[in-house]
């Protein structure tokens, strides 16, 4: 019997938000304008909408992230890697920067995070 093992790792990412459909009055959250849907999977972002998020490229496409203890909970659950983005990266300090496809904000802040990449 073969067996695909995924290993879990334990990160700290700094959270964050955005909405492409917001592309006309807040460019800074859409690559491409003609086609803001576009996620860096080539995913269509209006079938994603609290589900995927933009992570650094150091994780790959298709890494879940498994988010608990936001504030009000707002961030909780499980998000999928589907998107990349400029400012989208490890700092310094090693903390992930972790963009969620949502279309109401999260509170900006800093917390333990499972990544698990895909097998």
């Amino acid at each position: 019997m073969t067996e695909i093992i995924s290993l879990a790792l334990v990160i700290t990412a700094k959270l964050s938000w955005y909405d492409p459909s917001l592309c006309d009055t807040a460019p800074v959250n859409c690559f491409d304008p003609d086609r803001w849907w576009q996620m860096a999977a080539g995913h269509d972002a209006r079938d994603w909408y609290g589900a995927a998020l933009a992570c650094p490229a150091e994780f790959p496409i298709g890494t879940r992230f498994v988010i608990s203890g936001s504030r009000w909970a707002l961030a909780d659950g499980e998000w999928l890697c589907l998107d990349r983005g400029g400012a989208i990266v490890i700092d310094g300090r090693g903390v992930s920067t972790l963009d969620l496809l949502r279309r109401k904000p999260v509170w900006a802040e800093t917390l333990s995070v499972i990544a698990i990449p895909p097998p």
